[in-house]
Parts: C-alpha cells; sequence; structure tokens
C-alpha cells in the first residue's frame, strides 16, 4: 500500500486512509473480548492485503492465545524457582556490550 513516493513525499490523505482502515478491522467485538488483545503480536503489517487488512483467522487466534499463555507460564515459572535470574536477564538485554538480540546462556554461568 504506497503511502508517497520519493519525490512528493507522504501522502497524507492516503496514511489517514491507510489508519482508519487498520483501525476499523482490529475494532471488533471479537478483539475487544479477547484476554490477549493487549499481548497479540500480529501486527499491521501482517494483516495488510491490497484491499486494506484482514484479520487472523480463529485457528490463528488460538495459536497466539495458545503462545500467550505459555510465555506466561515461562514468566511465572521463572519468578518462583529462578527470582534472581529474571533481574540478570533485564540487565543482560539492557547491556548493548553483550545483548546483540540472542539471549546467550553462557553469559549467566559466569
Amino acid at each position: 500500500m504506497p503511502i508517497g513516493n520519493c519525490t512528493s513525499g507522504l501522502d497524507m490523505e492516503k496514511l489517514v486512509d491507510l489508519n482508519e482502515k487498520y483501525n476499523s478491522s482490529i475494532n471488533n467485538m471479537e478483539c475487544k473480548n479477547c484476554w490477549a488483545i493487549h499481548f497479540c503480536k500480529i501486527c499491521a503489517a501482517a494483516r495488510m492485503s491490497p484491499d486494506g487488512f484482514i484479520n487472523p483467522t480463529r485457528r490463528e487466534c488460538d495459536f497466539f492465545r495458545l503462545a500467550t499463555e505459555f510465555r506466561f507460564a515461562c514468566y511465572f515459572h521463572l519468578s518462583e524457582e529462578h527470582p534472581d535470574l529474571l533481574q540478570k536477564i533485564a540487565d543482560y538485554l539492557n547491556d548493548p556490550k553483550h545483548f546483540i538480540g540472542v539471549i546467550d546462556k553462557n553469559e549467566f554461568e559466569k
């Protein structure tokens, strides 16, 4: 969905139209009533189609919710069994000298 070009820059009308189409696609009762709405990982780019935006299928939503449940379970397990590890991971993620997008478990054995 082109929103401008290199010569004339951004077309604000197309940008507003695109934003309105996206908002209307996610502004539905199924999404609003989903417990995982604030954890949904599907972004606007993944929903884009030549005609606007499409929402994930019921099966895809089930997968996203299950993945979210798994991440919560992992977090709770780490919180209970290894409370100091969560802070170490947070410190590691915020250290640009070490974190390059992948967590190296060997960094925690030091």
